[in-house]
């Protein structure tokens, strides 16, 4: 199976210029500020390697863990490829159908087909009836563009564990337009349904993932977190080694590590507003399993 491009950069991404000390991120000086906040630095002292091997271990579990916590849209990619003809279960993950580090999640999907797939197309002054042969039927606006350069898109239903099991028929073919994700150890499951048919297995389905973030396998490695989730980082590692440590220090810890996670968690979210109205997608759903 091909997998086409990511259509946005994937990460990390080269550092922009001017965005600060290439080398400032990096797991050494984590560990160095941590162990400071902590107390466990005097003024003139450094981290020795003991320390380092010990304190690179508890970063990356804290990084994996806070990856779980709220949106994270640095870490959000779009994925795409184009289905086989009847291949319902597609696995993420090493050695996988979708050769990648295990996503945490997938968030939403659509397909995206070319004009010349799709059946039969109709180009009036009032805009472009398009036909599929599976009976799908879309009107668009031409806007002027020819028709071989338009790409129709379809959205996918994400469907819950609950509804992938009282589907009727499982491995039906026809026009897939719900998807249910198999969350496990080493992979990540992604079932189509319906079976992708003929139709279905000549375009293109982009699901929108959450990627993990990168592990520090050596002290000098950047973080793959944004330059604003800096502060942060030392901070909870703080609170993660300072236990024996005066309750002062650790009431100081924690209370920087709350705060600034606080901040961050108010600016990681989508900058256009968010308005409550039903879901587009519901006549997909009605009576689908008829």
């Amino acid at each position: 199976m091909s997998q086409l491009p990511v259509p946005n950069p994937p990460n990390p991404v080269p550092q922009p210029a001017g965005t600060g000390d290439p080398f400032a991120q990096t797991a050494t000086y984590a560990i160095e500020l941590a162990m400071r906040d902590a107390g466990l630095l005097d003024k003139m002292d450094e981290p020795d390697s003991e320390d380092y091997r010990q304190y690179l271990g508890r970063l990356n579990m804290m990084i994996n863990f806070e990856q779980t916590q709220g949106l994270k849209l640095f870490l959000q990619e779009d994925i795409s490829f184009i289905p086989v003809l009847g291949q319902q279960r597609y696995s993420w993950g090493p050695g996988g159908d979708i050769q990648m580090p295990r996503p945490t999640r997938i968030i939403a999907g659509y397909f995206t087909f070319p004009t010349n797939t799709v059946g039969e197309v109709i180009q009036t002054d009032a805009g472009i009836t398009i036909q599929t042969d599976s009976g799908l039927s879309i009107t668009t606006s031409s806007g002027g563009a020819s028709l071989s350069n338009i790409q129709v898109r379809f959205p996918l239903y994400q469907l819950s564990r609950d509804e992938w099991n009282n589907l009727g028929v499982l491995n039906a073919g026809g026009l897939t337009n719900s998807f249910f994700v198999d969350k496990q150890q080493f992979y990540l499951n992604l079932w189509l349904w319906l079976n992708p048919d003929a139709f279905t297995s000549q375009a293109t389905v982009t699901f929108t993932t959450q990627v993990q973030v990168n592990q520090a396998i050596s002290i000098t490695d950047q973080m793959n977190f944004p330059i604003e989730w800096f502060q942060w980082m030392h901070w909870a590692l703080a609170c993660e080694i300072d236990q024996g440590q005066p309750m002062a220090i650790q009431a100081k810890n924690e209370s920087m590590r709350d705060s600034y996670h606080e901040k961050l968690v108010d600016f990681d979210v989508e900058d256009t507003s968010t308005y409550i109205q039903a879901d587009p997608r519901n006549f997909m759903t009605t009576r689908r399993f008829a």
